[in-house]
C-alpha cells in the first residue's frame, strides 16, 4: 500500500483529478459527491488529513472539513480553514479556503468571506446586493492589514463562465468567492506536488497568521469596559409582524408558547428545568433570570444566518411589567399571541434584521428556541453590526452605529476608534500644482463648491496626522508627481470662497516623485480589484494598504524613463530601411489634421524615453527598439505641406520578431491599452515591467536552440499505475516501453474495463513528468463519431473581431499539441475509443504525420499553415522558420499519440484501415483467465491471497474491504459467468464492489438485492448489441447455485425475477418463441 500523499501531492492530484464544471451537473458524468468513491475520498479524508498535517500544532486552533458538496457535486471543491470561534462553515464569517480551479488548472489559496450571509443580507434590506457586499467588506478589510509581495490583495480570479455546447454557462459561486477573496495567491497545476511541500506549507501558516490578525484588528474596535448586567438573546420569532414591531412600539420582549405546553403562560417556575431550550426553562429565564438593567440582544436564525434586529436594556424585570398591566392580553395587535413580557428600552438595527456573524461560542448566535444568555461578547457583536450596516449604506459610519448603540444602553466605551496605532495610507488627486513645494499644503474639502458631499467620505474619516499620501497629478500629466503626508485630519476651516467654515483634510507636500503614469498604475498586481482601479481613479481621496502604497512608491523612486509602444505601417514605415542611430520624426496629427488617439503620449515623451517598434499588419511584429531623441515640437515632414507637432525617435537596434500572438500571451500586457486596442493607434504607454518582458521574449537564436534541444529521441521507463492490476505487468511494461522508445504511437485494446483509459493517461502523465524538458504533458479527448478534420485539425472560422463576413483560421486539438498561444509545445494527445470516429474522415492529412512526414494543410493565415515533422538532423535555418512563423506546427521526435479502443467495439464501429494501423503498436490490455481446472477463480478478488485486483482495491479506499470480504466469492462468479458471454475488464467489476460499500451495512448479510441492482446499473449495458438468445443465458447463468470454485462451492443469491423482468425492458427482448 502506498505511503500517504504529501500536502503538494494531494492538491496536485485534486486539481489533476477533479472534472471540469463542463463535466458536473444533472444528466452529466458527474453528479453526486459519491460518483467518484475515490475522488471523494482524495477530496476529503486525504486533503483534510494532509491540511491538518502541515498545520501541525495549530490544527487544534482550526476547523479543517474539506468538501466537494452536499449531495450534489458542487463545481469547485475546497478545503476551508476555519478558527471554530469565527465560523464553522464557508456560509458566513471569514476565513480561510483553498479553491479548486479545475478548469483553468489553477488552485487559490484565499482569505475569503461567507456569501450565503452576504446574500441575506442583501435579501433583508435590498441593494446593494451580495457581490457588491463582499467587495465592499474586502476592501475594508486589506486596507486594515498588509500581506507577503507572494500574495495579491484583490478579488481571485477563477473561472466564472465554461462555455458548454457553444453556450456559457456559470460555475457556481465561483463569482461570489472571487468578489469575497482580500487576499491571495494562485499555483498553476505545475506549482504544486511533492517538491512544492515548503511553499505550500510556508503559505498556509502565513495566510492563517494573517487571519488571525485580521480578526484581532477587527474585534479591537469597539471595547467595552465591562457591565455588571447579565446579557441575554431573545428571539422575535423569526422578525415578522407583529412581534418586532410591538417591541419597539410597545418597548418590551416577549416570549409566547404553543397550545401543547404544559403549564399556563401566568404560571411560576419556581426552579429552573434542566432542558436549557424547554418552554418550560425559557419562561423561568424570562421570570427569574432576566433583572432590571440586563441587556438583551433580539435576534434569530434565518436560514442558516444569524439575523439581529437590536439591543436594548430591560427596564422593568417580568413580575414589575406584568404588575402594570391591566390586560396582557391587550398589548400589541389583535394576532400578538405573547403574554409573557419584559419592558425594553430598544436601540433598533434595522426593521428587517442585519445579517450578521462574529466571535462566539458555538456554531450560531441564535437558535429556534427563545431566550437563552448571549454567547458572544457585546462589543464583538456591536463591532459586527456596525460594519456590516455601513458597507450596506444603513450607517454613514461604524462609530456612530457603536456610540449611539453605547449611548442608548449607558455602556462605557473604553477604546479610540482606532483598529490600531499604525500608519494610514492614501490617494489623492490633485488639481493644482501650487503647493507642489516645499512645506506646501493643500486644504481638501470634504463637500464640492456647491456644497454637496464628495464620494467616498470614509477616507476623509479615517486620515490621521501623519498617515501618509501619494500625489497623483490628473492633467495634463496623469501619474504621480508626489507624496505628502495628513498634516491635519478632519477639522473645519474658514473658506473665503464659500464665506463659511467648512470640513476637510490638511495634506502637506514632501517632495516630488516621476515615472508612474496611470497605465503603470493599473498594471501594478496589489492593485488588482482595489477601490482604486474599480472606480478608474473616481474619487479625490482613496485610501490604500501599505503594499498598494509602497508597489507605487517603489516604482515612483525608481524613476527613470517613460516607455512606449509605437505602431507604424511598414507601408509608410519600412525599419529595415533604417539604419542604426537614424532619426525619424513621427506626426501627432494625420493626414486629415486630426489629433492621433492617445495625443497625451506625444506630450508626454520626453527626450530619453524608451520605444519598441510594432509594424502593423500584414507583419503584426515587434521588430526594433529606440529612444525619443525629441518630445513633442514641430517639423514639416516630406509629406506634408506645412509644419505639424510629432517627435523625434531614433533608432537604436533591430529584435528578434515577436508576434501579435505571442505579445498578446504575455502576462504584463494584460488589460492594457494596446491589448484593448489591438494596437490600433500610434503612440501607447507601456508599464517598465511590459517593456521588459517583451524585450526578453527569447532572442532568436536562443529560441532556435531551446526548440534544438526538443528534438532528442524518447527513452523511457514506465512503471503501471499503482491503482490497476495486471497479472502480467513485466510483459505488458515491455510492450509500451519497446513501442513508445522505437518511435510508436499505441492503441491499446482490450474490453471494456480493463484500465485502458487509466492506462494511456498514467504513460502520458509518467513520461512528462520524466522528461519534462521535452514532453509538456498530454491532452485527452474522446472520438465520436461526428469527428471530421475540423475537430483534429482546424479550419475556418468568422473572425469575432472584424467587421463583415472574415474567416480565420483556428487550429484544433491535434495542432494544439504543438503551439498554443503562440508557444511552442510538446504534448502527447490521448484519444479514448479512437474507433469510434471515421479515420479517413477525421484524421485526412494527419496520416502523414503519423509516419513522421511534413504536410502542407490546404488552410492559411498570415502564410500557408504546415505541420512539419522534426528529427535531429533538421538544420538551423529550418528551425527559425518555425519558431519565426506561427503557422508551422512543429512535430518534434519524442511526440506520441496514444489511443484506446474497446475489443467487441471493431464489429460495431468503424474499421480502422490498414494504413491507419500500420503507424501504430497494439497493445492489447486483457483480462486474465476466469477459471482453472474447470473451477472459477476466487483468488482474483480474495482481499487475503497474495495477488489479486481487490488488494489493489481496498488499499486505495479501505471502505471497500468488508463488502469484499461478503462478497469476492459472488463477484468471481458473476464476472465469469459474465465473460463468458461477452468480456468485462476488472474495472466494472470495481464498480459493481463501490455500488454494494455505497448500499449500506445491509448488503454484508445479505447481499443479493445490491448484486442484482448492481448488475443492472453495470453490467447490462455492456451487453447491448449480443443476440437476444446470448442475453438470455447470461442472465440465466447470473442465478446458478452449487458453482465449483476454489473456495469450495457458491451459490449466486441475485433477485431472478427482477433481472429477467430488467433485461425484457432494458433489452426490448422478444418472447422467447420468437428468438
Amino acid at each position: 500500500m502506498a505511503g500517504t500523499p504529501s500536502f503538494g501531492e494531494v492538491l496536485k492530484q485534486i486539481l489533476e483529478q477533479y472534472p471540469s464544471p463542463k463535466r458536473i451537473g444533472r444528466g452529466r458524468e458527474y453528479t453526486r459527491v459519491n460518483t467518484d468513491e475515490d475522488l471523494l475520498d482524495l477530496v476529503t479524508n486525504k486533503a483534510e488529513q494532509a491540511t491538518k498535517g502541515v498545520l501541525g500544532d495549530l490544527d487544534d486552533t482550526f476547523h479543517v472539513r474539506p468538501s466537494m458538496g452536499q449531495g450534489d457535486m458542487s463545481d469547485i471543491p475546497y478545503i476551508p480553514i476555519q478558527i471554530p470561534e469565527e465560523t464553522q462553515t464557508t456560509q458566513k464569517g471569514i476565513y480561510v479556503v483553498y479553491l479548486f480551479d479545475t478548469d483553468a488548472e489553477t488552485l487559490y489559496l484565499t482569505l475569503n468571506q461567507g456569501a450565503t450571509e452576504a446574500q441575506r443580507a442583501s435579501g433583508l434590506t435590498g441593494p446593494p446586493y451580495s457581490k457588491e457586499i463582499l467587495s465592499r467588506h474586502a476592501e475594508s478589510y486589506r486596507s486594515q492589514i498588509d500581506w507577503p509581495n507572494r500574495f495579491t490583495g484583490g478579488p481571485s480570479q477563477l473561472t466564472e463562465e465554461v462555455v458548454l455546447d457553444s453556450e456559457e454557462e456559470p460555475v457556481n459561486r465561483a463569482d461570489k468567492y472571487n468578489a469575497g477573496t482580500i487576499v491571495y495567491r494562485a499555483y498553476d497545476i505545475d506549482d504544486l506536488g511533492e517538491d512544492a511541500n515548503d511553499t505550500l506549507t510556508k503559505d498556509l501558516i502565513e495566510i492563517v497568521g494573517l487571519y488571525q490578525n485580521l480578526l484581532d484588528i477587527l474585534y479591537s474596535v469597539p471595547e467595552f469596559e465591562e457591565d455588571s448586567a447579565n446579557v441575554w438573546k431573545i428571539s422575535p420569532e423569526g422578525g415578522d409582524d407583529p412581534y418586532w414591531t410591538t417591541w419597539q412600539k410597545e418597548g418590551i420582549a416577549s416570549i409566547g408558547f404553543t397550545k401543547e405546553a404544559v403549564f399556563r403562560p401566568d404560571e411560576e417556575i419556581d426552579s429552573p428545568p434542566e432542558t436549557h431550550n424547554s418552554p418550560e426553562r425559557q419562561a423561568y429565564n424570562v421570570q427569574k433570570e432576566i433583572e432590571e438593567g440586563d441587556i438583551v440582544v433580539a435576534g434569530a436564525p434565518k436560514t442558516k444566518i444569524d439575523v439581529a434586529f437590536g439591543v436594548g436594556r430591560v427596564t422593568q424585570a417580568h413580575f414589575e411589567t406584568m404588575a402594570e398591566l391591566d390586560d396582557p392580553s391587550a398589548v400589541g395587535p389583535s394576532d400578538f399571541d405573547h403574554e409573557v413580557l419584559i419592558s425594553v428600552d430598544w436601540y433598533p438595527f434595522s426593521d428587517h434584521g442585519i445579517a450578521v456573524n462574529c466571535l462566539k461560542e458555538g456554531k450560531k448566535l441564535f437558535h429556534n428556541w427563545t431566550v437563552e444568555e448571549f454567547n458572544a461578547q457585546l462589543d464583538h457583536f456591536v463591532g459586527a453590526v456596525a460594519r456590516r450596516m455601513v458597507v450596506q449604506e444603513l450607517a454613514e459610519n461604524e462609530d456612530t452605529v457603536i456610540n449611539e448603540t453605547v449611548d442608548r444602553l449607558d455602556l462605557t466605551r473604553v477604546d479610540n476608534g482606532h483598529r490600531d496605532s499604525s500608519t494610514r495610507y492614501f490617494w489623492v488627486n490633485s488639481a493644482s500644482e501650487s503647493w507642489h513645494r516645499e512645506d506646501g499644503e493643500a486644504f481638501y474639502k470634504t463637500t464640492t463648491s456647491e456644497g454637496r458631499q464628495r464620494r467616498n467620505q470614509s477616507a476623509y474619516k479615517q486620515a490621521r496626522p501623519g498617515d501618509k499620501v501619494l500625489i497623483y497629478r490628473n492633467a495634463p500629466t496623469q501619474a504621480i508627481v508626489g507624496r505628502g503626508h495628513i498634516e491635519a485630519g478632519l477639522h473645519e476651516e474658514y473658506s473665503e470662497t464659500r464665506d463659511e467654515s467648512v470640513e476637510g483634510i490638511t495634506i502637506g507636500w514632501d517632495d516630488s516623485l516621476e515615472g508612474v503614469d496611470w497605465d503603470q498604475i493599473q498594471s501594478i498586481p496589489q492593485l488588482e480589484g482595489s477601490e482604486l482601479i474599480e472606480t478608474n481613479n473616481n474619487y479625490v481621496i482613496t485610501e490604500l494598504s501599505k503594499p498598494q502604497y509602497e508597489s507605487i512608491l517603489e516604482l515612483a523612486e525608481a524613476g527613470g524613463p517613460n516607455y512606449f509602444w509605437m505602431t507604424a505601417s511598414p507601408e509608410i514605415w519600412d525599419l529595415e530601411s533604417i539604419d542604426k542611430g537614424e532619426e525619424v520624426f513621427y506626426t501627432a496629427y494625420n493626414e486629415s489634421g486630426r489629433k492621433r488617439r492617445l495625443y497625451e503620449e506625444f506630450e508626454r515623451a520626453r527626450p530619453g524615453d524608451r520605444v519598441l517598434f510594432y509594424e502593423s499588419s500584414p507583419v503584426q511584429q515587434i521588430v526594433g527598439e529606440g529612444t525619443v531623441a525629441e518630445g513633442l515640437h514641430k517639423e514639416q515632414p516630406e509629406h506634408r505641406n506645412e509644419p505639424v507637432e510629432g517627435i523625434t525617435i531614433r533608432y537604436d537596434d533591430s529584435l528578434a520578431p515577436v508576434d501579435w500572438q505571442m505579445l498578446s500571451s504575455l502576462d504584463e500586457l494584460k488589460g492594457t491599452t494596446v491589448i484593448r486596442d489591438n494596437a490600433r493607434g500610434t503612440l501607447f504607454p507601456l508599464s517598465k515591467r511590459a517593456f521588459e518582458a517583451i524585450r526578453s521574449v527569447f532572442p532568436l537564436n536562443e529560441r532556435i536552440e531551446d526548440l534544438r534541444a526538443r528534438l532528442s529521441s524518447l527513452n523511457v521507463s514506465v512503471e503501471l499505475p499503482d491503482e490497476l492490476y495486471y497479472e502480467s505487468e513485466a510483459d505488458l511494461r515491455r510492450q509500451i516501453q519497446s513501442s513508445l522508445n522505437s518511435g510508436k504511437h499505441i492503441i491499446f485494446t482490450g474490453p471494456p474495463g480493463t484500465g485502458k483509459t487509466k492506462l494511456a493517461k498514467h504513460v502520458s502523465k509518467t513520461v512528462s513528468n520524466q522528461h519534462g524538458d521535452i514532453v509538456d504533458g498530454y491532452r485527452f479527448t474522446t472520438a465520436t463519431a461526428e469527428w471530421t478534420t475540423f475537430d483534429t485539425i482546424g479550419g475556418y472560422i468568422p473572425n469575432r473581431s472584424a467587421e463583415g463576413d472574415e474567416l480565420v483560421f483556428q487550429p484544433r486539438i491535434f495542432l494544439d499539441c504543438f503551439r498554443k498561444d503562440g508557444s511552442i509545445c510538446n504534448e502527447w494527445l490521448v484519444i479514448d475509443e479512437i474507433n469510434r470516429s471515421d479515420i479517413d474522415k477525421a484524421f485526412g492529412q494527419l496520416f502523414s504525420v503519423l509516419s513522421g512526414d511534413s504536410v502542407q494543410l490546404p488552410y492559411e493565415r498570415e502564410s500557408p499553415i504546415e505541420i512539419a515533422s522534426l528529427d535531429e538532423s533538421t538544420t538551423d535555418d529550418v528551425l527559425e522558420s518555425i519558431v519565426t512563423n506561427q503557422d508551422i506546427f512543429p512535430v518534434t521526435p519524442s511526440w506520441r499519440l496514444l489511443a484506446t479502443m474497446n475489443t467487441y467495439d471493431k464489429t460495431s464501429l468503424y474499421e480502422l484501415s490498414y494504413a491507419f494501423m500500420r503507424r501504430f503498436n497494439f497493445v492489447h490490455v486483457g483480462v486474465p483467465s476466469l477459471s482453472k481446472d474447470g473451477r472459477v477463480r476466487t483468488s482474483l478478488l480474495n482481499p487475503d491471497a497474495e495477488e489479486n485486483y481487490g488488494t489493489v482495491w481496498t488499499e486505495a479506499d479501505e471502505s471497500l474491504l468488508k463488502p469484499l470480504e461478503a462478497t469476492y466469492k459472488q463477484l468471481s462468479v458473476i464476472w465469469h459467468r459474465v465473460n463468458k458471454h461477452q468480456t468485462i475488464g476488472p474495472s466494472i467489476v470495481r464498480d459493481m464492489l463501490g455500488y454494494l460499500a455505497a448500499s449500506g451495512p445491509s448488503t454484508l448479510e445479505d447481499p443479493g438485492p445490491a448484486l442484482t441492482d448492481a448488475v443492472i446499473a453495470l453490467v447490462f449495458p455492456q451487453l447491448e448489441g449480443m443476440s437476444p438468445q446470448n442475453q438470455r443465458s447470461l442472465i440465466d447463468s447470473l442465478t446458478a447455485t452449487s458453482v465449483q470454485t476454489e473456495a469450495g462451492i457458491v451459490d449466486l443469491t441475485l433477485d431472478e425475477s427482477r433481472l429477467k423482468q430488467k433485461a425484457e425492458d432494458f433489452f426490448d427482448l422478444p418472447p422467447r418463441s420468437d428468438e
